[in-house]
C-alpha cells in the first residue's frame, strides 16, 4: 500500500506535468490566436484597398454616365422631333384612313345585322310548324282507323291484319 509521502508526491508530479501542459497549450493557442490575428488584420486591409479601388471606380463611371446621359438626351430630343414628324405625316392619316373604313364596314354589318332574324324567332317558327304537322298527322290517322274498322266490319280485313295496320300507324293504337 501507498504511504501518505508517496501519494502526496505522486501528486505533485502529476501536478506539474498538468501545468507544464497547460502552459504549452496556451503558448499554441496564443500563437494561433496571433496568426489568425494576423489573417484577419491582412484580409481587412485588402478589403480597405478594394473598397477604395470599387469607390474610386464608381465615381468615374458615374461621371462617364452623366457625360453619357447628357448625351442621350440631346440625341433623344432629335429622335423624339423626328419621330412626331414622320407620324404625323405617315401614320396619323393611314390610321383615319383605317377608320373611315371601319366606319363604313361597321354601318355594313349593322346594316345586315338588322335584316337577320333572331334564334329565339326561329325556334318559335319551327315549334308552331311542328304542331300543325302533328295535328294534320293525327287527323289522317283518325281516317285511316275509321277505314280499317269500316273494312273490318265489312270482313274485308280479318282481324289479324287490322291489329297490323293499327302497329304501323304514326300514333300507335293499343287494342
Amino acid at each position: 500500500m501507498l504511504e501518505q509521502e508517496d501519494l502526496k508526491k505522486i501528486g505533485e508530479v502529476v501536478e506539474e506535468k498538468i501545468k507544464k501542459e497547460i502552459g504549452e497549450f496556451r503558448k499554441e493557442m496564443k500563437d494561433e490566436f496571433v496568426n489568425v490575428y494576423n489573417e484577419f488584420a491582412n484580409v481587412y486591409n485588402e478589403f480597405a484597398n478594394v473598397r477604395k479601388e470599387m469607390k474610386d471606380e464608381f465615381v468615374n463611371v458615374y461621371n462617364e454616365f452623366a457625360n453619357v446621359r447628357k448625351e442621350m438626351k440631346d440625341e433623344s430630343k432629335k429622335i423624339i422631333e423626328g419621330v412626331c414628324e414622320f407620324v404625323e405625316q405617315n401614320i396619323l392619316p393611314a390610321i383615319d384612313e383605317i377608320r373611315d373604313e371601319l366606319k363604313r364596314d361597321i354601318a355594313e354589318v349593322s346594316l345586315k345585322t338588322a335584316c337577320m332574324v333572331n334564334v329565339d324567332y326561329l325556334d318559335d317558327k319551327l315549334y308552331d310548324l311542328k304542331g300543325d304537322i302533328v295535328v294534320l298527322t293525327r287527323k289522317e290517322d283518325k281516317k285511316v282507323i275509321r277505314l280499317v274498322e269500316i273494312l273490318q266490319s265489312k270482313n274485308i280485313l280479318t282481324n289479324k291484319e287490322a291489329k297490323e295496320l293499327f302497329m304501323l300507324e304514326p300514333f300507335v293504337r293499343i287494342i
